[in-house]
């Protein structure tokens, strides 16, 4: 949150407080804040990097390039997405150049040290890629491939699901000012404004190409729109301001928060509720004799710190065919327990005809063995979790 504030301030918005304010109570943001992802660091050091480049516009010290490729490489580490930023400080150096030309683009020292900064620094904080590369490079083609096909059972297209999560997440006024902004800040030519556009445009059509989507992939340009809806705002205040005197934008900023601030205390107040997989495991830990043997699908409870005899039923991804074979009740006849998730379960019931086996079973899971417990989501992203007992005499 605290980095939308310098990079406001080289863009010269008027209000800087307020994008950083705006920002923090994003839902997406706040739900976010409470959870371990890597778009954290990497919206951190990305929002940390445009800054710098904002810089490299307007004065290309060496100083400015060196920090701009520090963060370019912690934000890479962070996430590989972040490697798109050099595209960014390229743009920024040459708009930075007295003289612009290829050849001296090319030719410019403080931008080779930029780009060996970024390389160095991500190379330190992530030495097995170097250190083990066939690794990395099939952990990284599993990934790519991961994003291509995106998750099964789902759907809707990012084409779809992105503008209706920015839109759900800034509100109608918001969503407003921000395309105000976006118009301003396009339309005055602001030198500084290009490298920031140049980054929100690629990143959301890097998003937008990926059959995966979820919303904290939003995280790295919420920063960048927050700056723009206050730039929208003040865009209206100037116009119509002379009439109502400059307390109209800030009734307008407090306004364009109410709906984003609701957003994020219902999204608090959820995670407050005990989630299904603890009542699960407080139930399981209540009821389960000491030696069990439970087979157990993927996001359900983790048990592995328990006495129980565990056996996790596998689930792919990205092929999930491959899973079907273990989706045979028979299999599970020396088992007294079965555990599964609506985060499995579902994707394969929305697809009855591609997954029949899956199908079967859920459908003989329910009429021969036992349910003795029933675990409903409570939140967002809370699978419902289901217990069955084997009722089949040994």
């Amino acid at each position: 949150v605290w980095a939308a504030y310098p990079l406001s301030r080289v863009l010269n918005v008027s209000q800087p407080v307020w994008s950083a304010l705006i920002f923090g109570l994003l839902p997406v943001a706040a739900s976010s804040s409470r959870v371990i992802l890597v778009d954290i660091p990497l919206t951190l050091f990305t929002t940390l990097a445009l800054v710098q480049m904002t810089k490299v516009v307007s004065r290309p010290t060496l100083r400015s390039h060196v920090l701009a490729g520090i963060f370019i490489g912690l934000a890479t580490s962070s996430k590989y997405t972040a490697a798109m930023l050099i595209a960014p400080l390229i743009l920024a150096n040459y708009l930075g150049l007295e003289r612009r030309s290829l050849v001296k683009l090319v030719t410019c020292p403080h931008l080779w040290c930029g780009a060996l900064a970024s390389i160095g620094i991500f190379a330190i904080t992530s030495p097995y890629v170097l250190l083990d590369y066939p690794a990395f490079w099939s952990d990284f083609s599993y990934e790519m491939l991961h994003m291509a096909e995106g998750h099964f059972g789902r759907s809707e297209t990012s084409l779809l699901y992105y503008p209706g999560t920015l839109a759900a997440n800034l509100g109608v006024l918001l969503t407003i000012a921000t395309y105000l902004g976006l118009v301003s800040v396009i339309q005055n030519r602001r030198p500084g404004w290009y490298p920031v556009i140049a980054f929100l445009s690629l990143y959301t059509m890097v998003i937008h190409s990926w059959s995966s989507s979820f919303e904290h992939y939003l995280l790295p340009i919420l920063p960048i729109l927050a700056i723009l809806g206050v730039e929208g705002i003040d865009l209206v205040q100037k116009r119509i301001g002379v009439r109502f005197g400059p307390q109209l934008g800030i009734a307008l900023l407090c306004l364009a928060l109410v709906q984003p601030s609701y957003g994020s205390i219902e999204r608090i107040r959820e995670s407050t509720l005990p989630t299904s997989k603890a009542a699960a495991r407080r139930w399981i830990e209540e009821n389960f004799e000491w030696n069990a043997t439970i087979a157990s699908e993927r996001h359900t409870v983790d048990l592995s710190e328990l006495r129980y005899n565990v056996a996790m039923i596998p689930f792919q991804t990205v092929a999930p065919e491959r899973s079907r074979p273990f989706y045979d009740l028979r299999w599970y006849a020396p088992f007294d327990y079965v555990m599964t998730s609506s985060a499995v379960a579902n994707r394969y019931l929305s697809d009855p005809e591609r997954y029949p086996e899956q199908q079967r079973f859920y459908v003989s899971l329910k009429r021969e063995w036992n349910q003795v417990a029933d675990f409903p989501a409570n939140h967002r992203g809370d699978p419902h979790i289901g217990i069955f007992k084997n009722t089949i005499e040994a």
